[in-house]
């Protein structure tokens, strides 16, 4: 919906999303957030590492059955959930790559099967995965509702009720689902990011926790207001690290002048909702991770109330701490090689952990072959070296493995340069976290009682009545700006 112009398309999805999950709807949602919330707290008890991995598919299980309905859930889940991680991933690499395309549009009139259009295959995958949460997601939902099966779902309700184009409540639907799972764990993660690296405000929300609702009262809805300074660092972690701190790129539909500015009418203009302390005298003050104008983020009070839900369960139940060994180290075994052990500390200190963990087995297999071909190619003799302009021969032509070799040797730099840079950028676009370590904050056998009591009083719950709580939305508390 945030790419669509305004006009009559634009007003009836934003109308569905203010009925949908408005201030007043999305108490109708509480059961599903709670048993995902159930779900999430299963999975952290005792975990180290990475936790956006088990938040994402936790947040993208509670918003299919949310926008799609517990049998679509059921019977496709595992499938839309795994299609929205790819694209999101797809996304964020496109992101870091110059595409000529941008600069000269009409390049995309041309083949894909010419050298150079890999854009136009890339873009194809893209719309693979959008469509199948547009169209397909759409199409199961309303095969199931014509063979008279049918649950609580945004969909299914708004099909029944009719008012709308099946186009527009299709497109809004899938808005729904596809921006709010990152986009939520993006948040919820940068929560438990900061907790991490302020502990000393973790020890003041569990004081608050424990004095306010008391020790192992796991934090529900109904709870959630009387957390004042909770609620006031979950804010300061939104502010500091919003999801999406550029928004999304808008064309100006005529010129205009703003503080001295002139805007050309057709210019690109990205609104920064993040905060520069070099262009802003007091950027602290600014916190505005939803956007503003007409197009705020319609999805802001089902995300809030999620994210605030899920962080102050976890903390009810768990303390945050750095993940082990976080710090680098040059201690330890030479395994293998000198040349890998030190690969190991210099591919941490250069790229970091998170791309150490996820490709440092590829980065340093990749230079000790570049180190090899490069020893090997400096023993031989190239007649290249002696006429230069061999270089311009065919690599087909006979004689011409040097171009091979001066390709794979090519290859290799790239890898370093290129594709390591952008993995790095890659993974700052989608989310900045470290690792953590999560740790009961009770003996063991209160612990499994606090969690059954939990369990037992969600059994009080069929997915999709909600539970009616209400929840303060007025966050501009005293306590703001308190990390």
């Amino acid at each position: 919906m945030t790419l669509i112009q305004p006009g009559k398309d634009f007003t009836e999805q934003r109308r569905l999303f203010q009925k949908a999950i408005g201030p007043r709807a999305v108490e109708e949602y509480d059961s599903f957030l709670q048993h995902g919330c159930s779900e999430l707290l299963k999975q952290l008890d005792g975990f180290s590492g990475d936790p956006y991995s088990i938040i994402i598919k936790t947040i993208g299980n509670v918003l299919t059955r949310v926008a799609y309905g517990e049998h679509f859930f059921q019977h496709h889940g595992e499938e839309i959930i795994k299609n929205n991680v790819e694209g999101v991933e797809l996304i964020a690499w496109t992101f870091t790559k110059f595409w000529l395309v941008d600069v000269i549009p009409s390049l995309r009139h041309i083949p894909s099967w010419l050298p150079g259009t890999n854009f136009k295959r890339i873009a194809n995958k893209g719309k693979h995965h959008s469509n199948i949460i547009r169209y397909w997601s759409f199409d199961r939902v309303k095969a199931a509702m014509e063979k008279g099966i049918t649950d609580e779902s945004i969909l299914s309700k708004y099909l029944r009720e009719g008012g709308m184009s099946e186009g527009n409540l299709r497109d809004a639907t899938a808005s729904m689902y596809a921006a709010g799972v990152d986009t939520t764990s993006i948040a919820i993660t940068h929560f438990l990011f900061s907790v991490t690296l302020y502990p000393e405000w973790q020890r003041r929300i569990h004081d608050e926790m424990d004095q306010t609702l008391g020790r192992g009262h796991l934090a529900t809805q109904d709870d959630i207001p009387k957390l004042e300074l909770f609620k006031a660092v979950f804010k300061e972690s939104l502010r500091l690290n919003p999801a999406a701190p550029l928004g999304v790129p808008h064309v100006s539909s005529e010129e205009d002048v703003w503080n001295g500015y002139y805007i050309p009418r057709n210019s690109i203009i990205h609104c920064n909702i993040a905060h520069n302390p070099s262009v802003e005298e007091l950027p602290d003050i600014w916190s505005i991770p939803f956007g503003f104008g007409r197009r705020i983020c319609p999805g802001r009070y089902l995300a809030q109330r999620t994210a605030l839900l899920y962080c102050a369960a976890i903390l009810t139940m768990y303390e945050i701490l750095p993940f082990e060994g976080d710090q680098l180290s040059f201690d330890g075994p030479f395994e293998d090689s000198v040349i890998r052990t030190m690969g190991n500390v210099l591919t941490r200190i250069a790229y970091g952990k998170y791309f150490f963990q996820h490709h440092g087995s590829e980065i340093i297999k990749n230079n000790v072959e570049e180190v090899e071909l490069i020893a090997w190619a400096s023993t031989k003799f190239w007649f290249v070296d002696v006429v230069a302009s061999l270089r311009y021969v065919p690599a087909w032509f006979p004689g011409a493995n040097f171009k091979r070799i001066g390709d794979r040797g090519k290859y290799y730099s790239n890898f370093i340069r290129y594709w390591s840079f952008n993995r790095v950028k890659a993974a700052m676009v989608v989310v900045s976290y470290t690792a953590v370590k999560v740790r009961r904050r009770y003996r063991d056998d209160i612990y499994e009682e606090y969690a059954s009591q939990y369990v037992n009083n969600l059994e009080g719950h069929s997915l999709g009545t909600g539970s009616a709580s209400p929840l303060s939305h007025n966050l501009d508390s005293q306590h703001d700006n308190v990390v």
